[in-house]
């Protein structure tokens, strides 16, 4: 169902969401026009990054931070999204407005000290059809997020990894720590999804996409092409994001310190 670029989107929108909630202190008066409606606020400073995976009637949301994601379910009981279809729903009508609120410059990013260029890239090919960031991209097609289409059976749930198996319909919001071949400390949203992907017999769940604001850095895209060694079906690669990324000079991230999920473990 779906495709990569619907994937984003929803990454993208719910990252955004974050960050101006954090700023106005938990407000949703940017969405809602109600000074009096809040949500509770956790979580790092800004939030790196959201990746979202989604698989037959299922969307699977993960951070970094996971006191970013226990936020982001508050927000969407709040917005009253209360499965995947409304979650869908929402993105579209709200979309537009919350990318409003991505005011960081071009080798900024989300954040100061964030990947260069890789969430501007994304924002700029998500719903504008005049992209500027960076200034090679030109002619971008808005996502049309109604192509993504999934049953309302389930409600919103939290995955713990390590704890019972996830469920494989609604929305599901994924924290906890996955097991490594390293000694390292930081954990990416990616991987995450991919650890509770392992749990629920993922050659039984069709294609399945995942993706984020940003493009994965070296430690992820390795552990993704591994995965897909055994799971063909997973998708995480967006031929226009590619190109875009590829024609403003950008390459894959080298990050330190990232915990490499034992995929000889999950994925045996």
């Amino acid at each position: 169902m779906g495709s990569q670029s619907e994937v984003e989107k929803i990454a993208l929108y719910l990252n955004l969401a974050y960050n101006k909630l954090r700023k106005d202190g938990g407000s949703l008066k940017f969405l809602t026009g109600d000074t009096s409606k809040t949500v509770a606020v956790s979580g790092g400073s800004e939030n790196q990054e959201t990746q979202v995976m989604s698989f037959k009637s299922a969307i699977w949301i993960a951070n970094n931070d996971d006191g970013i994601t226990t936020t982001m379910r508050d927000f969407c009981e709040a917005m009253e999204v209360k499965n995947a279809q409304q979650l869908i729903d929402h993105v579209e009508a709200y979309a537009t407005r919350v990318l409003e609120y991505n005011t960081h410059t071009k080798t900024a990013a989300f954040r100061a000290t964030a990947m260069p260029v890789h969430g501007n890239v994304l924002a700029a090919l998500i719903g504008k059809e005049d992209c500027t960031l960076p200034s090679q991209i030109k002619a971008c097609e808005a996502v049309d997020t109604t192509k993504l289409r999934v049953s309302n059976a389930a409600s919103l749930s939290k995955h713990t990894l390590g704890g019972a198996a996830p469920k494989t319909s609604g929305v599901v919001f994924v924290h906890g720590t996955y097991d490594s071949t390293n000694t390292h400390t930081n954990m990416h949203a990616e991987q995450k999804l991919l650890a509770a992907l392992a749990t629920v017999e993922p050659e039984t769940q069709g294609r399945i996409y995942v993706g984020g604001c940003k493009a994965p850095c070296s430690v992820c895209g390795g552990v993704l092409d591994k995965i897909k060694l055994k799971v063909p079906q997973l998708a995480y690669t967006n031929p226009q994001m590619a190109e875009a990324r590829s024609d403003a000079g950008l390459s894959a991230y080298t990050a330190s310190n990232i915990r490499e999920l034992d995929v000889a473990k999950y994925f045996p």
